[in-house]
Parts: C-alpha cells; structure tokens; sequence
C-alpha cells in the first residue's frame, strides 16, 4: 500500500539501517526527534579520542549507506561534536522517566549538523582536534567547523550494552508501553487527531546552578500539568 503506511516503512527500515550502524562502531541511540536521531559514544578522559574517531567513522558509515543500498532514501547531514556530556533522569510522575542529555559535546553535535549541507558531515573543531593526525578534511565551513571525508579506521568497538526491559519501560511513552504490553506485537502507522504541545524554557541546561533540581522541577510541573497526556521528551534545543 502506499500513503502512511509506505511512510512508516521507510522510516522503520532508515532507522533500522542507522542504529546498526551505531551500535556496530560502539555508540548508542539516544532518541529520535522527528526524522533525525541523536547518538552518544561513552568516554572518560582517556578514551575520548578513541569515543570520536568511532563516532567519526560511523558518521562516514552512515553517508555511505546511500551508496550502497538503494532501499536506503533520506538524504542525509551529519554533525559531530566531542567534550563534556551531562547526564540526568528526571520525572517520575505516573512512573515515567525522562533522560536527558546536555553538554558541549550536545552543543558541538547539533551546530555541526546545521553547518552540514545534505550529504556531508561536519566536525566542531574540538572533535577535529581530538581526530588528527588521522584525518582527512574538506573545506572550512565556518567558526573552525569543517567537513570530514575520511579517518583512520577506528578500533573494535565496545560491547553492546544489555537490555533491561523492567527499566527500559519506565522511559517509553504510554502508547508504546500499551502496545508493548499487548498480545499484538506488530506495528501499524495510523494518522490521528490531536493536539501537540511544545514548550520551550529559556535559561535551563546543565550550568544552571542546582541543575539537576530545577530540571527535576520543570519535569514534575510538566508530567502534572499534562496529566494523562504524554509528556515525550525534554530535549536541548539546536542553538543550546
């Protein structure tokens, strides 16, 4: 068929395509906003080099799926950052979780992907840093941001990380939890009515002081506030 159905196959087989790659070069999907994903390689301070130039790599895995398989369609820009990363769960209202995720390594990523035109991927220059020698730049974009064409292979990558669905669950939103939940496992796109609510609060992210509290407290206004709605998620904004 086609309409929204042939939708929600071509985006299930995109996104499926994309987090094998991730997970295959060591890194973890974050969420999914829209038609674009976020993804996070964990590091400490002595392995971020190896954390970007994974990262870079995927990146290049990514752009490459284009090439290889015509059943892959989006057109894709890519953005890749590299630094301090805050982590927080915040929620808990009707037993649901939030995770969020702040930081420079945030702000580089999304101002890289900005930069990026469809079919390129751009390093902030942080990431560049950590990258060379083994790397293999274009053009400067702007603001020492510049498109990356190749790195030196990455190592193996580390262990996927084990599911827990008792925990998993408390992070999905109730309509997914319902399905979930049911004796039908298949998947079905539908179009519905409704109404959608965003929010955006100015003067909120990870150097706010008392931080983790005051997202703690926006997060319990909101899930009450919206009480037997579904809150989706709290995300940083593309300028941060």
């Amino acid at each position: 068929g086609g309409g929204v159905g042939r939708l929600s196959r071509i985006l299930n087989a995109s996104f499926g395509k994309s987090v094998e790659r991730v997970t295959a070069r060591g890194g973890e999907v974050f969420h999914f906003a829209g038609d674009s994903l976020l993804a996070w390689w964990p590091a400490d301070a002595t392995s971020l080099v190896q954390a970007t130039g994974s990262a870079a790599r995927c990146a290049l895995d990514l752009q490459a799926i284009k090439r290889t398989d015509p059943e892959f369609t989006p057109e894709l820009h890519i953005g890749v950052g590299a630094g301090d990363l805050w982590a927080a769960r915040v929620g808990g209202g009707e037993h649901r979780w939030e995770l969020l995720l702040q930081g420079q390594a945030v702000r580089q990523a999304g101002r890289a992907e900005t930069i990026a035109r469809t079919g390129e991927i751009v390093c902030s220059p942080r990431a560049l840093e950590l990258l060379r020698p083994g790397v293999r730049t274009g053009a400067d974009k702007e603001e020492g941001f510049c498109l990356l064409e190749d790195v030196d292979s990455a190592p193996s990558p580390a262990a996927p990380l084990a599911e827990h669905p008792t925990h998993t669950r408390r992070y999905l939103v109730r309509v997914v939890r319902q399905r979930r939940d049911s004796a039908d496992h298949s998947w079905s796109a539908e179009l519905r009515r409704l109404c959608t609510v965003f929010v955006l609060i100015h003067d909120l992210n990870e150097r706010t002081p008392n931080a983790l509290e005051r997202h703690q407290a926006v997060m319990s206004v909101l899930q009450d506030t919206f009480r037997g709605a579904s809150v989706d998620k709290m995300a940083m904004e593309d300028k941060g």
